[in-house]
């Protein structure tokens, strides 16, 4: 995400950035004050397929706030589900995956234009995969694997009967 028009170059005068975080349709504010030298930040506490908007402004040493930058709305990735496929006694195969975004979807939550709404990456690079006995959760993981992006199911071998697994 990019805020246009508040990052001034250069950043002569610039005493701090305001930036503001609120949910649209839901519950979520935040605000956070940044140095001069700060350009990026990460936002913390996101819910997944929610919608959201930022703005940014800067504080100059004359004790004038900019106009707040465009808004910039995004929506969050939608969750990933696990399915648990052909479990038998000592196997099963785990599948993975996200169901697809589009900006359609959240026409009653975020104002138009559509077209600005900034929708979540799915290009994941990598799934971590692990797999424990429910009761030896502490323990090393029967599965602790890590895919890339193209692989979406893994099958679990040496399973034990009539054991649960997390």
């Amino acid at each position: 995400l990019s805020a246009q028009g508040v990052l001034s170059a250069p950043r002569d005068g610039v005493v701090k950035y305001h930036l503001e975080v609120e949910g649209l349709g839901h519950d979520f504010r935040m605000e956070k004050k940044y140095k001069p030298s700060r350009t990026s930040c990460m936002i913390r506490g996101l819910e997944a397929n929610k919608a959201y908007r930022v703005k940014l402004r800067s504080y100059h040493g004359d004790d004038a706030w900019s106009l707040p930058s465009n808004r910039l709305d995004f929506v969050t990735l939608k969750p990933m589900t696990l399915t648990l496929d052909k479990v038998a006694e000592q196997f099963m195969k785990v599948s993975w995956g996200r169901e697809r975004q589009t900006r359609e979807e959240y026409r009653d939550v975020v104002p138009e234009p559509l077209e600005d709404l900034v929708l979540g990456d799915p290009d994941i690079s990598k799934f971590h995969l692990s797999v424990y006995p429910a009761n030896q959760v502490q323990d090393d993981p029967l599965v602790d694997v890590q895919y890339g992006h193209h692989v979406k199911c893994h099958h679990v071998n040496n399973l034990l009967p009539d054991t649960e697994y997390v």
